[in-house]
């Protein structure tokens, strides 16, 4: 099969978001590090051509990467901030220089493909090894059960995005993609609600909830997607409902939340910990509340006796402060500002799959997960390059040229 160089360098960059569970760890993370760092030389220059958002990236990621190093943080800590930081520009980079030339449905195909692959992988170890599916801490093919979760409703978004022009259904022959038979729309929903069951079948509830919000979500009319894709509505929707959690009165405290969480759920009293973790934090955030305490700092395992903040917000502000949360919302604000008419529909699913990660960011960290840098990107590149009339109009032209 005929390949072009940037499609590898796509593989490869998805291949370093989530750890391949049986490399030793030092061995994955020096191949990370290596792609990182070929990536960001080969594709640095492309930085010119998107320098606002490059630059909002490099700001949150040096902010982490400051509060690293003011914190005393251990040097391999520093080191992993650091190329922490170089992951998302290289996100970036890549996909202005690949979305620059191609359709946003080819890039969608590559990254489908790999992340297909690994879930197959996945999905078929837990038929034959003894896992564990109770213990939050099983390690699974591509680590642990949220890794598995987020990873299956990445894929379902891409399945979508995939299945906004095309209405053929995937098919895998001699190693190439090919689309036949029933509706890929149809497919791409059949995945969605698999997904879902994957993420039931590893007791993760944000991934439950994550899978069913891309869903519904796709369900959605047009007028109704034309109005949730605002870069405002987003950045305000993602606030409210975090103060509404957060705030002095939770909706955690209504009898629906309660019954909810506590009876359907069947979480504990204290929402496993979390609310334990959220009455506390505050006081932890207070002292450093400008740069945080650095990149997965130990602050909470340490004093309260959890992994971490279980909130997304709580651990912007915990790694990297204020200044880290708003450059943060800054980068989303300023992508999702790209979205035109020309992108609003096709771009769609990633407005969707984002959404799906704000609810579960709610009671988990996963905004900072490299998926979900790579559907940010997506938006604003595809948004900014389809306004400008660069995407090629012909479809074959990804597959036209070989190394």
């Amino acid at each position: 099969m005929k390949i072009k160089l940037i499609q590898l360098d796509i593989i490869m960059l998805c291949l370093t978001f989530y750890e391949i569970t049986v490399l030793p760890h030092f061995v994955y993370i020096g191949i990370k590090y290596a792609v990182v760092s070929y990536l960001f030389l080969r594709y640095f220059l492309m930085g010119k051509r998107i320098k606002l958002i490059v630059s909002l990236g490099a700001m949150y990621g040096a902010v982490t990467v400051i509060s690293s190093v003011l914190n005393r943080m251990e040097p391999s800590t520093i080191t992993a901030s650091f190329f922490y930081a170089v992951q998302i520009i290289v996100i970036f980079l890549v996909s202005e220089r690949f979305l620059s030339k191609y359709p946003l449905e080819d890039y969608a195909k590559i990254v489908f493909g790999v992340f297909l692959a690994l879930i197959i992988i996945t999905d078929l170890l837990m038929l034959f090894k003894n896992y564990n599916f109770h213990n939050p801490d099983e390690s699974y093919f591509i680590g642990n059960k949220f890794a598995v979760s987020y990873v299956h409703c990445f894929a379902s978004a891409m399945a979508f995005l995939i299945g906004y022009k095309t209405d053929r259904v995937l098919v895998i022959n001699r190693g190439r993609i090919r689309f036949q038979g029933m509706s890929m729309r149809v497919f791409a929903f059949v995945f969605s609600i698999f997904s879902l069951l994957v993420c039931r079948k590893v007791t993760c509830s944000t991934g439950m909830i994550a899978c069913l919000i891309l869903i519904v979500m796709m369900l959605l009319p047009k007028i109704t997607r034309k109005f949730i894709s605002n870069n405002n509505v987003i950045v305000i929707f993602g606030a409210v409902v975090n103060f509404l959690l957060l705030g002095s009165y939770s909706i955690l405290n209504t009898s629906f939340i309660h019954n909810l969480v506590y009876g359907y759920l069947e979480k504990s009293e204290t929402w496993n910990g979390r609310l334990v973790i959220w009455d506390m934090i505050f006081d932890f955030i207070e002292k450093k509340p400008f740069i945080g305490y650095g990149y997965y700092n130990t602050v909470v395992a340490n004093e309260l006796g959890y992994g971490n903040p279980q909130n997304a917000v709580l651990k912007f502000l915990l790694d990297a402060g204020l200044l880290g949360l708003i450059t943060y919302v800054a980068l989303v604000w300023f992508s999702f500002r790209a979205i035109n008419p020309k992108s609003l529909h096709k771009v769609y699913p990633l407005t969707a799959f984002f959404y799906a990660m704000i609810f579960a960011a709610l009671v988990e960290i996963n905004l900072t997960h490299m998926i979900v840098f790579m559907a940010i990107a997506m938006v604003y590149c595809a948004s900014k390059n389809m306004d400008r009339g660069k995407i090629y109009e012909n479809r074959n032209s990804l597959n036209a040229e070989s190394i």
